[in-house]
């Protein structure tokens, strides 16, 4: 955990992933149909998935991509493969970053179209994190802030 001057704690994206009750990552191959990593994508009720090549990611798909790539131009998820609808440049952050980092880099970079965010840290990914997730849940430190500002 990263400490500021005054001695309260930030949040990593370590420490968010953690809080999460399930922690498993899955992925999927960019060969894969989008119609198996659909089905995968409801099977874990989840929004995205990281898409892993020789133990790389190689991009990541989420149900957005589905909805814009194969739905709405009358493709066919089962003839579809992963690698031609699937987002290939990911936004990664280490474990050890703050939560006001990850804010941050989100903001930075939402006019790009990172919305989710893959915790990466030691070649191995730890989660994936909706990109409004820090927002959603503020830092103790800006709580202590905007407490100590009034």
């Amino acid at each position: 955990m990263v400490v500021v001057a005054a001695g309260t704690p930030m949040k990593t994206a370590a420490h968010l992933l953690k809080s999460k009750a399930h922690q498993s990552v899955h992925a999927v191959a960019p060969e894969a149909s989008v119609f198996d990593a659909i089905k995968l994508m409801a099977d874990k009720n989840i929004g995205a998935l990281l898409v892993m090549e020789a133990g790389e990611v190689a991009g990541i798909i989420t149900e957005r991509d589905y909805a814009r790539k194969v739905v709405l131009t009358s493709r066919s998820s089962k003839e579809t493969p992963v690698r031609e609808i699937m987002t290939s440049a990911v936004m990664y952050v280490r474990p050890d970053q703050t939560n006001e980092e990850c804010m941050v880099l989100m903001t930075e970079n939402i006019k790009a179209g990172f919305e989710h965010r893959p915790d990466h840290g030691a070649s191995q990914q730890h989660g994936i994190e909706p990109g409004g997730t820090p927002v959603a849940a503020p830092s103790e430190h800006a709580r202590h802030n905007d407490h100590e500002s009034r």
